[in-house]
C-alpha cells in the first residue's frame, strides 16, 4: 500500500511572512492565498493543480 503526504499544517502569527519564507525555502509558490490561510504548490505545478487547491 503506498502512502502519498497531501499537506502540512503550520500555526503561527504571522501567516503571509511564513508563507514567503518556505515558499523561498523550498522553491514553490502561492497556490492560495486569504488573510489566515495560505496553500503552497511546487513550481512545477499545473494550473490544474493551482485552480483545483482550496
Amino acid at each position: 500500500m503506498a502512502l502519498r503526504w497531501y499537506s502540512t499544517v503550520v500555526d503561527c502569527h504571522d501567516v503571509a511572512a511564513q508563507a514567503r519564507w518556505w515558499a523561498q525555502t523550498l522553491g514553490w509558490k502561492v497556490g492560495y492565498a486569504d488573510d489566515d490561510e495560505v496553500t503552497l504548490v511546487p513550481a512545477h505545478a499545473s494550473e490544474e493543480l493551482v485552480r483545483a487547491t482550496p
